[in-house]
């Protein structure tokens, strides 16, 4: 991996640990990264010396610099980085405000527009775009999980003026349009929500405005912020939707690629998944992985042990196909993710059965490879 992928990396996890409350620091903690990672950068050697023959394969030390540091550089090609297949399937992982969607933050505007929930799966359309413009996404299949949502929320909430809250409060909502509480506690009393001075300033909020409000479950309604505002956008909300709902009932596009449907069942739990081999059907496991509620999918036809090593460090789960993998690539692969603990289960094909099974027996402790003779009882799916 190099520098640039490790602080790419660094700074994805970090930003995937961001909320409204902890934002300060995570900036902070992204700071700092840049900074050490600048300095790690400008450390070393802006050019190379002059060439001189070596064999390849070679270490040839380099003279100790001005600062005392000296660095060794190995001519090896057999070790240059192998990238991981790219996906273009995701899950839509529900922010309060937005969503994010692989590497693109989608508005919670458009998350309204195309009708999308946590959990869903959606291909992300690259080739038609525009560039400086996020691409065109496309849903693939309803999340059908029915695991309690990390985010909750009400509708439709009525800003008043409230003279008794805390400093710098000024508004708050407790019924709806309707005048029914938006919420009650456990002895049934109306719960009031105070609405931030950030949400109030951010929109420009005023007594009577018409608000959805969101909070993560861990977190609870105390900390809800305002994620839309109800007005002029609600007409062309409902227009879209409309046709939206026209379009599903009638003839499918043949270049959005189907949902896998599931035929045992678990929950991989937003694990992330590693395949090894085969990585250019990566869109057709990752259907398989998305299915269950999986996290992010990689790829990689890498057979370098260091290689294989960095891609299974950052893997929930390991797959690998045999029928495309050399047997001491499996050997490499299994002892480091044995190391890793990271556990893992070898498929006999990229067949999206066949990668359930695998997955199944990966997560629940199964052994790694079916029996050549008989086989496994897998649960089903009931009808």
């Amino acid at each position: 991996m190099t520098l640039t992928q490790e602080y790419q990396q660094d700074v994805q996890a970090l930003l995937a640990l961001m909320t409204p409350d902890n934002q300060p620091v995570v900036m902070k903690a992204i700071e700092l990264v840049s900074k050490y990672a600048g300095m790690r950068t400008s450390a070393q050697p802006a050019q190379a010396a002059p060439a001189q023959d070596v064999p390849s394969g070679v270490t040839r030390a380099v003279a100790p610099s001005t600062t005392g540091t000296s660095y060794d550089f190995v001519n090896d090609k057999d070790d240059e980085e192998v990238p991981a297949a790219p996906t273009d399937i995701f899950r839509v992982e529900r922010r309060l405000i937005g969503a994010e969607v692989g590497d693109q933050y989608v508005s919670e505007k458009q998350i309204r527009e195309l009708g999308l929930e946590d959990g869903d799966t959606v291909q992300l359309v690259r080739a038609d775009a525009v560039p400086g413009q996020a691409p065109t996404i496309r849903l693939v299949a309803k999340n059908k999980s029915t695991a309690t949502p990390q985010i909750n929320g009400v509708q439709y909430a009525v800003l008043v003026r409230d003279k008794s809250l805390p400093a710098d409060y000024t508004l708050s909502a407790t019924n709806n349009v309707s005048q029914h509480p938006l919420l009650t506690t456990d002895d049934d009393v109306p719960f009031k929500f105070l609405i931030r001075p950030a949400d109030v300033e951010r929109l420009q909020l005023r007594p009577g405005d018409i608000v959805d409000l969101a909070w993560y479950n861990s977190e609870g309604p105390q900390r809800a912020v305002v994620s839309w505002v109800h007005g002029d956008d609600d007409q062309k909300l409902a227009e879209v939707a409309q046709k939206r709902g026209a379009k599903q009932s009638g003839a499918g596009d043949d270049s959005t690629p189907k949902g896998y449907t599931v035929k045992i069942p678990f929950d991989l739990a937003g694990k992330r998944v590693l395949f090894v081999g085969n990585a250019a059907h990566s869109n057709e496991m990752a259907l398989v992985v998305a299915a269950h509620n999986g996290g992010q999918v990689t790829a990689t036809d890498a057979t370098k042990g260091s290689q294989l090593k960095t891609k299974v460090t950052h893997s929930d789960v390991m797959v690998l196909i045999t029928d495309e993998v050399h047997h001491v690539t499996t050997n490499t692969s299994v002892k480091i993710a044995k190391s890793q603990k990271v556990p893992y289960a070898v498929s006999s094909s990229d067949a999206p059965f066949s990668i359930e099974r695998a997955l199944y027996r990966a997560v629940t402790g199964m052994p790694a490879y079916e029996p050549t003779a008989g086989a496994f009882d897998y649960p089903t799916v009931a009808e």
